[in-house]
């Protein structure tokens, strides 16, 4: 029986976002590949040959506030 009353309705909305200041939001970039939880596009500063920027779709301010779940995306 399954007794976790976790309510994840509001989640979706998280990903939803859109921020008009967020560089990552307003790419201009190539596309690459995305998913519910990330996004990868072409950097348009490469460091090597085939640099790719994957970001979490998610507004947060560290890395360490992600969810196992989006690192993993």
């Amino acid at each position: 029986m399954d007794k976790d009353d976790t309510d994840f309705r509001e989640w979706d909305s998280m990903y939803a976002i859109k921020d008009e200041k967020c560089p990552f939001c307003n790419s201009k970039s190539t596309l690459i590949t995305r998913n519910n939880m990330a996004i990868a596009f072409e950097d348009k500063f490469p460091v090597t040959k085939n640099h790719t920027l994957v970001t979490p779709i998610r507004h947060v301010s560290s890395f360490f506030e992600l969810g196992s779940f989006e690192y993993n995306a």
